[in-house]
């Protein structure tokens, strides 16, 4: 890529190897040190997502896991159930 397409894509008003000498303060320097920022804060939300998303999914598996072990136990007592009904009869 040119310097001068790179000049176009960000939007910049002076020459790129102007950009590169110029101080910390220029409106070009303060967008670019912005969309620094910007891009970090994308990431870290975005690692921060994932995250979630695998949390989300850990609880998914274990609440399966509950419901399933609900289920058994239900079946254990139901059958213990039936089984002292019959012994009292």
């Amino acid at each position: 890529m040119k310097m001068e397409e790179l000049q176009l894509l960000f939007g910049f008003e002076m020459p790129i190897e102007q950009l590169l000498r110029a101080p910390r303060d220029t409106p070009e320097m303060v967008q670019i040190f912005e969309q620094k920022k910007a891009l970090e804060r994308a990431e870290n939300l975005m690692r921060f997502n994932k995250d979630l998303e695998r949390r989300i999914e850990t609880v998914q598996h274990e609440l399966q896991d509950q419901k399933k072990e609900k289920i058994v136990l239900q079946e254990t007592n139901s059958q213990k159930f039936i089984v002292l009904n019959t012994q009292l009869e």
